[in-house]
C-alpha cells in the first residue's frame, strides 16, 4: 500500500514541535516510531508493491517519504521537493532508474 510511514504517538505532530531527539529519529532508516513503524518497514510495503505490478506503465501518487524510503534503497541522496514528478524505472520490485525529476518550485516569500 501507498501510504506514508505510521508515526505512531508522533501522527500529526507538527515538525516544529518536536524535540530535537524526535527530529533526528526522522532521519535513522531503523528507527522504530513508538506505536508505529520504521522506514524499513515502510521500504518492505513498497517492495511489495512494486513486486505486484504487472509489466507496463504506471501512475501513483504518494507521500515523499514513501518515495525517499524507496530512493534511499538506490543509494540517492538528493530527495525531491514535496510535490515534486518523479519518472522511476522498477523491476523486481526495486527503482532501478530516475528517469526524470520536475521539482515544484519552492516559494521563498511570504504568502
Amino acid at each position: 500500500m501507498l501510504r506514508e510511514c505510521s508515526f505512531g504517538k508522533l501522527e500529526g505532530v507538527h515538525y516544529d514541535n518536536m524535540s530535537d531527539e524526535e527530529k533526528n529519529a526522522f532521519s535513522d532508516p531503523s528507527y522504530q516510531f513508538e506505536n508505529g513503524e520504521s522506514w524499513e518497514d515502510v521500504q518492505k510495503r513498497g517492495y511489495l508493491f512494486f513486486k505486484s505490478l504487472e509489466q507496463g506503465n504506471h501512475i501513483a501518487f504518494t507521500h515523499g517519504g514513501f518515495i525517499v524510503s524507496q530512493l534511499v534503497e538506490q543509494g540517492v541522496t538528493e530527495f525531491p521537493n514535496n510535490g515534486s514528478v518523479l519518472g522511476l524505472s522498477i523491476a523486481e520490485g526495486k527503482i532501478r532508474d530516475l528517469d526524470f525529476q520536475w521539482d515544484y518550485p519552492l516559494i521563498t516569500e511570504d504568502i
